[in-house]
């Protein structure tokens, strides 16, 4: 799941800054540059001052982002209801399990 950011806490030095693409943007970037001995837990200052990534004209940052979250969302929304099916099959199964073991059912 990606990270939004709540509030305004961060404050872009830049005005051509779009704070939600540098969010998605390093957040892909960083995939890549995952520390061995932290089991990629952690970025150091080293490895994100390396990081590169395009930054189009402001007004495309917003569109990019806008998009992103749009489609992430739905993501997140098929996810939970995957989910919770998942939980619905376990339990129909742990019933059936113990229907058989007690005997409620037969089982050929």
């Amino acid at each position: 799941m990606i990270r939004r950011l709540s509030g305004r806490t961060l404050k872009p030095k830049l005005q051509s800054l779009d704070l939600e693409f540098c969010v998605h943007a390093i957040g892909y970037a960083a995939l890549f540059y995952k520390r061995p001995d932290t089991n990629g837990a952690k970025i150091m200052n080293e490895e994100m001052a390396a990081i590169d990534f395009p930054l189009p004209p402001k007004d495309e940052q917003t569109s990019l982002a806008q998009c992103i979250n749009r489609f992430t969302t739905k993501i997140d929304q098929a996810i939970a209801i995957k989910e919770k099916q998942i939980s619905g099959l376990w339990e129909y199964k742990t019933s059936l399990i113990n229907a058989a073991v007690t005997g409620q059912i037969k089982v050929a």
